[in-house]
């Protein structure tokens, strides 16, 4: 098996990111189509308008989006026990800190040049593409407005 050069790792993962990109518009845009119709048969059964309709709906899915957007555990956070002080909790508190200690201490002063990339969250997909589809929603809600 050959070692990939630089150049060939950077066009695959260009490709995937490229393919990736290309199917969250292509679902985002299905996303704003059900919406459009969504919109237009509230308006036509009620007396709403339909831009107004379709901004609300763009709004409450952005939302969903921001909302569901990241999941993890950001720096090794975690709010949950907070005011509980058990035995499990504070063993888990300082078993974090110990991985966290011992990751900066192997990595040498790389840890914090590289903050970011040693978070641990992750962005799925579908709530990008709710975030994606929210937004263009009340941009052009926004733009017919007469």
């Amino acid at each position: 098996m050959q070692k990939m050069g630089r150049t060939q790792r950077m066009k695959r993962i260009f490709g995937i990111v490229f393919k990736k990109s290309v199917i969250i518009l292509l679902v985002s845009l299905i996303v704003f189509g059900l919406g459009f119709a969504a919109a237009v048969l509230i308006a036509q059964r009620s007396d709403y308008v339909m831009q107004n309709v379709f901004f609300f709906e763009g709004v409450v899915l952005g939302l969903f989006g921001i909302v569901l957007f990241m999941k993890g555990n950001s720096f090794a956070i975690d709010f949950r026990g907070v005011g509980q002080k058990t035995a499990q909790h504070i063993t888990y508190q300082s078993l974090e800190a110990r991985r966290i200690s011992e990751k900066i201490d192997k990595d040498g002063g790389r840890y914090y040049k590289n903050i970011a990339g040693n978070a641990d969250i992750r962005i799925e997909s579908i709530n990008f593409i709710l975030l994606i589809s929210g937004i263009a929603m009340v941009v052009y809600s926004m733009i017919t407005i007469q």
